[in-house]
């Protein structure tokens, strides 16, 4: 089985928000220190935008998405705008959407953005091992933890739900960020995209 890495915005294909080349040039120019991502291979590298991209596509994320066939979250349309949004193909990303991309301030912030938080969220993910131990505690139930070694004494609370992003991934994304809506009863159903 081989992996295919795909990072076009709003492909049908993509498996990620931002290229490996992309994701370098932001990291090693945008963090202090960017060992972590420099030492790994690019088989780990790949593999951690790939689970960001997972990761920030678990959230709920306001507008609707852009095209029909995309395979991730963003592009969106801005909450608000009048459907057809821009001047391209529906069903998914095409010539006539990259020149739109270009011209229109919105959906360039936005790509902007969701780029830099992928990148930020891979390094986080590589910095952690892949696993981040306190929210599988929380997962788990546990609303504190102490530990004592050598005379030293450590504590640890946890207070709400963890939203498993780096907290810089959460800022740069907070301009996009929704809450779920509940549909009880036998209403419309309701499609989340």
């Amino acid at each position: 089985m081989s992996f295919t890495f795909c990072s076009t915005f709003g492909s049908s294909i993509a498996n990620a928000y931002v290229s490996l080349a992309d994701a370098d040039d932001i990291l090693t120019n945008e963090v202090i220190n960017p060992s972590y991502w420099t030492d790994a291979s690019t088989i780990t590298r790949q593999a951690a935008l790939v689970t960001a991209t997972r990761a920030i596509d678990g959230r709920n994320w306001h507008g609707t998405r852009y095209f029909f066939k995309q395979a991730l979250q963003f592009p969106r349309v801005p909450p608000g705008a009048v459907f057809p949004y821009g001047a391209t193909s529906y069903t998914e990303a095409d010539a006539a959407f990259f020149d739109w991309l270009a011209q229109d301030e919105y959906l360039t912030l936005q790509k902007s953005r969701v780029e830099k938080a992928c990148a930020i969220q891979a390094l986080h993910l590589i910095r952690i091992g892949g696993r981040d131990l306190e929210r599988e505690s929380q997962a788990l139930g546990i609303g504190s933890e102490s530990s004592s070694q050598a005379g030293i004494s450590s504590s640890k609370s946890y207070s709400g739900r963890s939203t498993g992003l780096h907290p810089d991934v959460m800022d740069l994304l907070r301009y996009y960020k929704a809450t779920p809506r509940l549909v009880r009863g036998s209403g419309q159903s309701s499609r989340y995209y």
